[in-house]
């Protein structure tokens, strides 16, 4: 008979993102070797019969809209003996209005060909999971992504764990880049001496750049493009930061920041 673990926290403080949605979203959960994590992947979305797993046929309580849960349920996964089984479904509107008590799908009624023994075997999902654990090294809300130091994937074939790999971030630094556009920092990067008379008093150079996985800045475009002595020494000044690197899924993100240089007249005074 196989054993039933119990979640320690079943609505995670933790908004893991995804692409598919603009709002980082309450996860589903991962039971693994007795450990629970917030599990980066959705197994549901891929379950043909989408009917059956719709929230308004699988809960008694009165829907919700929540821009931290589009889905509107928590599911929580299983991994025993190399098999992917879905061992419950949560109310996502649990806490949202007039939901106030957890409530549970029937999963007996939901997948009444599939269970047995209290759980679904997910023979209807392929893809790759992930289940981060550690500290958060990067916390990207631009593109709602959060890395942690370490995560592990499962490889999922049909329903049976075919291969796993411990994957490490642990490599990402973020930089506050607002805490160096303050003036200071900039205007002492600065070469004056080639530097021409300032017409107006201020010229701005609008950048986008990005970083390798060495935290070298190595790729700076120029918005609107100048041409001149003002781009060229705006595009050294930000090479010379210090590059932010965002490790997810064991590989470099690459993502564009951006900055404004200015060139001040009373900047060159001090």
């Amino acid at each position: 008979m196989r054993k039933n673990f119990k979640i320690l926290a079943l609505f995670s403080l933790l908004m893991i993102g995804l692409p598919i949605y603009g709002t980082g979203q309450i996860p589903d959960m991962m039971i693994y070797k007795n450990n629970s994590y917030s599990l980066i992947g959705y197994p549901l979305f891929q379950y043909p019969k989408k009917s059956q797993v719709d929230p308004d046929s699988m809960f008694n309580g009165e829907g919700c809209r929540s821009t931290g849960n589009y889905r509107r349920y928590v599911a929580t996964w299983l991994i025993e003996d190399d098999m992917l089984y879905l061992s419950k479904i949560a109310n996502g509107c649990y806490g949202f209005g007039s939901v106030n008590q957890v409530e549970y799908a029937d999963l007996s009624k939901v997948f009444p060909q599939a269970f047995e023994n209290g759980e679904v075997f997910a023979d209807w999902f392929s893809g790759l999971l992930y289940c981060p654990y550690g500290r958060i090294v990067f916390a990207n809300y631009y593109q709602e992504v959060i890395s942690y130091e370490k995560e592990i994937e499962l490889n999922i074939q049909n329903g049976k764990l075919i291969g796993k790999r411990i994957l490490d971030n642990s490599k990402s630094r973020q930089i506050p880049y607002d805490t160096l556009d303050n003036g200071n920092y900039i205007d002492s990067k600065i070469n004056w001496a080639i530097i021409p008379k300032i017409p107006g008093g201020e010229v701005r150079v609008r950048l986008q750049f990005s970083s390798n996985d060495e935290g070298i800045v190595d790729d700076v475009k120029v918005y609107p493009v100048r041409g001149d002595v003002f781009e060229n020494e705006a595009i050294r000044i930000v090479k010379t930061l210090p590059g932010n690197v965002q490790i997810f899924h064991g590989e470099l993100m690459r993502f564009h920041w951006y900055m404004t240089v200015r060139f001040k007249e009373s900047s060159r005074k001090r």
